[in-house]
This record gives C-alpha cells, sequence and structure tokens, in this order.
C-alpha cells in the first residue's frame, strides 16, 4: 500500500486546522472496512448509523472527528 488516502486526508486535516475548523464528518458505507479502519487511525469515530444511505441498497456509517484544541 502507497499510503496515498493517510497523506491525503493529512493534508486536508491540516488545511481544516489552518482555517480554523475543528469538526469533521463524512459517510463510508458499513461494508467498506477498509475505509472505515483508515479513518479510525485517523481519530474518525462512527456515530450514527444512515439506513439505506446508497441508494437504499447499503448502509452508511457517519464519522466524526473533532480536533482538539491545541492553543
Amino acid at each position: 500500500r502507497r499510503r496515498t488516502g493517510t497523506a491525503l486526508m493529512h493534508a486536508l486535516h491540516e488545511e481544516f486546522r489552518s482555517r480554523g475548523i475543528t469538526k469533521s464528518v463524512l459517510e463510508v458505507g458499513v461494508s467498506n472496512v477498509y475505509a472505515q479502519r483508515l479513518y479510525g487511525k485517523l481519530g474518525y469515530r462512527c456515530r450514527a448509523i444512515l439506513p439505506g444511505y446508497y441508494r437504499g441498497i447499503e448502509d452508511a456509517c457517519r464519522m466524526v472527528r473533532i480536533e482538539a484544541d491545541t492553543g
């Protein structure tokens, strides 16, 4: 694995920090365990299951990350 996804997410979080954004939210299919694992390592936690989110076929997990206040 090249870790491209991790690098992109770190860059995104750095941009969020520079803009003062402390909370990020994303949705990922419940069957996409690899993405859930990646996001989990980046500090995201599943906060809700969204039934039928993907075209009524698959549920999604809404994942939330809150940046720690370092100021």
